[in-house]
């Protein structure tokens, strides 16, 4: 028998958060982090940042070559996801995207570039090395 004045929990639906910094998701996004993407004149690609949130929820920042991203019709921003509608030499570049709360932050990078340019691009790559 429980006593009138005692008190009762329901730990059925009790969540428990720890508080934390996003970070990235799992070891192949960490493997393919700041990795070269070639592609096609006109490509749609969709980059999806591989962060997950800390608590509390992290908000996601999109940066091209350092600038932040003004979304256009080629540059549309849908949470984490970063959608090229049309990709050209303009867009030729390192694309951050950048997760942070008040615990931590994290970057994940991708290099975008034109499969025209490889060729100069190796051929730059060898005149250095």
């Amino acid at each position: 028998m429980i006593p009138n004045n005692s008190i009762t929990f329901n730990f059925d639906s009790l969540n428990i958060f720890s508080l934390a910094a996003p970070s990235i998701k799992d070891e192949i996004a960490l493997k393919k982090n700041n990795t070269i993407q070639w592609h096609e004149n006109h490509d749609v690609i969709f980059l999806e940042c591989p962060i997950s949130d800390g608590f509390p929820k992290s908000e996601v920042a999109w940066f091209h070559n350092s600038e932040p991203i003004t979304e256009n019709f080629d540059l549309q921003i849908f949470k984490k996801t970063l959608n090229i509608n049309r990709f050209v030499e303009t867009l030729n570049g390192i694309y951050i995207c950048n997760a942070k709360n008040e615990y931590g932050s994290v970057k994940y990078k991708f290099r975008l570039y034109l499969a025209s340019n490889l060729t100069s691009y190796f051929s730059f790559k060898s005149y250095y090395l």
